[in-house]
């Protein structure tokens, strides 16, 4: 018994053929024709203009834009410890690839480095950090624990806050600009571990608003029921 051949009709075939044809011409414009192509690559987000010029360089114009690998292009920008993340939008028509950048924040300077609010350690070119307060610190463990305790505190007092010495995870000194005297004067704190943070924070400020206090050099919050000034 002979099977049967479904014959497709005329019409259905030139359908087909014309579906096939316009898959492969599709295909072909996308990934080889010189239409879709980068012809201008925009950087927003960048430190500071050669840092942008570098980041523009991970993408070359005339590149043909369906074979941008954006994955592969936010992976390569990673060797910047600067960079926190990595977006990147093509305009098909204009043939513009914008690379949008965000900078990690520091909170702390360590070394010759900044340090943002999960412990990663970086680079920022354009960063002034004369404010920031510096982390002294004989490992990185012990630099992320001055972190902690750094984003614990209140921001009227962290943002006074000048150095932290730790050493290991259990013991800090903060030194802190009383800003609110005149004129400001340096108090170091004896902070202790990262414990009882509110309560410390109350101590020492109530310390530092009594009037006997006035040329105090050094309080010690680390047992805050029992504080020592001198």
């Amino acid at each position: 018994m002979k099977k049967s051949r479904t014959k497709l009709h005329p019409r259905r075939r030139f359908t087909v053929a014309l579906i096939l044809l316009l898959v492969v011409t599709f295909a072909y414009v996308l990934g080889w024709s010189s239409i879709f192509t980068v012809k201008q690559i925009r950087v927003l987000g960048a430190p500071t203009a050669s840092q942008s010029q570098l980041v523009g360089e991970s993408i070359r114009v005339g590149e043909k834009m369906a074979r941008l690998e954006t994955r592969a292009v936010t992976n390569s920008l990673k060797k910047y410890t600067w960079l926190d993340r990595a977006q990147i939008d093509r305009n098909w028509l204009k043939g513009l690839v914008t690379i949008h950048v965000w900078t990690r924040t520091p909170v702390a300077a360590y070394q010759t480095q900044l340090i943002d609010r999960n412990g990663v350690l970086f680079d920022l070119p354009s960063e002034q950090n004369a404010s920031l307060p510096r982390i002294a610190a004989s490992n990185i463990s012990a630099t992320r624990f001055a972190v902690e305790l750094l984003l614990q505190l209140p921001i009227d007092l962290r943002s006074n806050v000048t150095a932290l010495q730790v050493q290991g995870t259990r013991s800090a000194v903060l030194t802190i600009r009383s800003s609110n005297q005149n004129p400001p004067r340096i108090v170091n704190v004896i902070w202790g571990d990262s414990t009882e943070t509110d309560l410390k924070v109350r101590v020492f400020k109530a310390l530092l608003a009594l009037p006997e206090n006035i040329k105090v050099e050094t309080i010690n919050v680390s047992a805050p029921r029992a504080p020592i000034v001198k």
